[in-house]
């Protein structure tokens, strides 16, 4: 099977193979980011109602055999990428189709910076964040996420991202008071000298 334009794989040493794999990686990566906005665009029409389905993510599960998991979350993320400017500008352009290799220096597929695994990663953690936290900080803290991400596989960059998160929202949750209180309880219990309270 031939992607991109190369050779057969069996013709390959092991340095052409892994630079066919830097390409296709890279080109992947790009068709993933490109996807997002034509999913934002669906969710905001209504498009998916309109054939059935009850919402884009459900569409994109049935119409492209997704795991349903997946597909909220590439709806949820397209909706979000605008919001984020540093996760945004670390994705792989669109617009740019990476070049077929051919053994030279000068076909080396473009860096990708962000995969947008990577970008759910930090884009879910951001979405996380209470309203209280300053704008300033979470841009800073978006900015260095995308940084880590670099050099982070996705499992690394959760839990920086938890970190980070911790760090913004130091008082954590609101308590939920319902909670508590199906937790509270009085146990009397009786015993040879009475009763014993726990």
């Amino acid at each position: 099977m031939e992607l991109l334009g190369e050779r057969p794989a069996w013709s390959m040493n092991g340095s052409e193979a892994l630079s066919s794999i830097d390409s296709i990686d890279a080109e992947i990566a790009r068709l993933e980011t490109a996807r997002l906005p034509y999913v934002a665009r669906v969710d905001e029409t209504g498009h998916a109602e309109e054939l059935g389905a009850r919402n884009t993510a459900e569409l994109l599960a049935f119409r492209y055999r997704m795991d349903p998991r997946k597909a909220h979350a590439t709806v949820r993320l397209a909706l979000a990428l605008p919001k984020y400017a540093a996760v945004a500008d670390a994705l792989p352009d669109p617009a740019v189709a990476v070049p077929v290799p051919d053994g030279t220096d000068d076909t080396l597929p473009p860096e990708v910076l962000l995969r947008p695994e990577q970008m759910g990663v930090i884009v879910s953690m951001l979405e996380k964040v209470p309203a209280t936290v300053p704008v300033e900080a979470l841009r800073v803290a978006e900015e260095e996420l995308v940084k880590l991400g670099r050099n982070m596989s996705p499992a690394e960059l959760r839990k920086a991202a938890q970190r980070a998160r911790d760090l913004l929202d130091q008082d954590g949750p609101e308590p939920d008071e319902q909670k508590a209180y199906a937790r509270e309880r009085l146990n009397l219990i009786p015993d040879e000298h009475g009763v014993r309270i726990s």
